[in-house]
């Protein structure tokens, strides 16, 4: 047998015979913060699995929301791993797991080079020179996390340098920095941030994020961090920045909005994290861009930050930050403007027929409009100052008794080749 075929032979039975990493599933089933059963031994456990392994909560033991005092830090990441907080069969009720290090060291630490996904958590109370609660310089994926009371130097909450973070879903809140970064900050690598709520953080500089390096930031809220601007971006190219409201921003996109977002209080409106839910005249309401609505694969999300009950596209169109309010829409236009207002719920003056336009577009659910009396009674005229949307689905505009409608300017209604937009009158 020539050499060369028995070269071959032998890589390949190699091949054959290799070991091959399969993920393993460590469960957590005690709230210490050593020993069988904790986190800290699951994290051991999947350090040394080769491959990406996963680590639950026990259901039964985690049912309500619970604290881990954790008295030591954890292990360093060190293998690909997801550490997933969600609490199956508990819709509607509080649940959660918080991870708590008692403002004597951070909470997460990811080596470079490593897969790290963190899923539906708490950490708070993280302290350290650089990332309060996480310190990363892996590929790191947060999806659906509350971060809350860090305190560091640089990144109150998150310091990530190198790799990638891809944050989704997330609030990040009441965070500290003394120096730059209240609530993240970001040196080089890849950073891609997407549906979240960065608000009430304090640093001197960034009060909210900085950023070194290009970077994607899509339907996020960024408001009221203090005393330094919400978001501070220092990039050689001009940053991926769409449909976001940040209200102070240095370097980091135009904004769609500046102005404050409107929300309520931190609690429990059903998931396993504490969320700020939008109040109903919140600018972002339906003002999201849906293609870029998507996770760290690039799927549609299908969920907001608090998971299962609560749809990402409840309104056709998606909220900004990472609460969707479940508000029931209703498209009646109620208002002469052509500003782009499309809540349309049963506040007033909260539905433009350009905002109402822009949702029957985006719903597979809604195919008729109507006016609100009170503001279209009789004869009126409804002046445009650029062109409105082209109608993409078969709809009806249905007139009540004594209405009659003229759009004036840029085409008046149009529609898609194929596409019917019926005004029907009055019976």
């Amino acid at each position: 047998m020539p050499s060369w075929t028995r070269y071959a032979s032998l890589w390949i039975g190699a091949v054959l015979v290799s070991p091959i990493a399969l993920a393993q599933e460590f469960i957590v089933s005690h709230p210490g913060d050593s020993g069988p059963g904790s986190l800290a031994h699951a994290i051991d456990l999947a350090n040394q699995q080769p491959g990406e392994d996963i680590i639950r909560f026990v259901s039964d033991l985690f049912k309500e929301p619970h604290t881990l005092i954790l008295r030591h830090p954890l292990p360093d990441i060190t293998d690909p791993l997801i550490i997933d907080g969600y609490i199956p069969e508990r819709l509607w009720r509080p649940t959660g797991i918080t991870l708590d290090a008692g403002k004597h060291f951070n909470l997460i630490r990811l080596k470079p080079d490593i897969d790290l996904t963190l899923r539906y958590l708490t950490l708070s109370n993280g302290k350290a020179d650089k990332g309060g609660a996480i310190f990363s310089e892996g590929n790191l994926v947060l999806d659906s996390l509350l971060l809350m009371n860090n305190q560091a130097t640089l990144g109150g909450a998150i310091f990530q340098q190198g790799g990638s973070l891809t944050l989704i879903n997330s609030t990040l809140l009441d965070n500290h920095a003394s120096e730059q970064g209240g609530a993240l900050y970001s040196d080089q690598g890849k950073l891609t941030l997407t549906h979240n709520t960065i608000i009430a953080n304090q640093a001197p500089q960034a009060a909210g994020l900085f950023r070194h390096g290009a970077l994607q930031l899509s339907n996020n809220i960024v408001a009221n961090n203090v005393p330094g601007k919400d978001a501070v971006c220092r990039s050689p190219t001009e940053p991926d920045s769409h449909a976001n409201l940040i209200m102070q921003s240095d370097g980091c996109g135009t904004p769609r909005f500046q102005e404050d977002p409107r929300l309520d209080m931190l609690g429990y409106y059903n998931g396993p994290t504490r969320s700020l839910p939008l109040r109903g005249n919140s600018p972002v309401i339906n003002q999201a861009d849906n293609a870029l609505s998507v996770d760290e694969k690039g799927e549609a999300l299908e969920w907001d930050q608090r998971g299962n009950g609560d749809p990402r596209f409840a309104g056709g169109i998606a909220d900004m930050g990472a609460f969707e309010k479940q508000a029931v829409i209703q498209l009646q236009v109620d208002t002469l403007s052509d500003d782009d207002l499309r809540r349309c719920t049963s506040l007033s003056e909260d539905c433009s027929l350009r905002g109402a336009l822009a949702l029957l577009n985006a719903s597979k659910q809604l195919s008729t409009l109507t006016l609100d009396p009170q503001v279209f009674n009789g004869e009126t005229t409804l002046q445009l100052l650029k062109p409105l949307p082209r109608v993409q689905r078969d709809a009806t505009l249905h007139l009540k008794p004594g209405q009659s409608l003229r759009v004036n300017g840029h085409g008046g209604i149009q529609t898609r080749e194929g596409v019917r937009f019926t005004i029907q009158p009055p019976p």
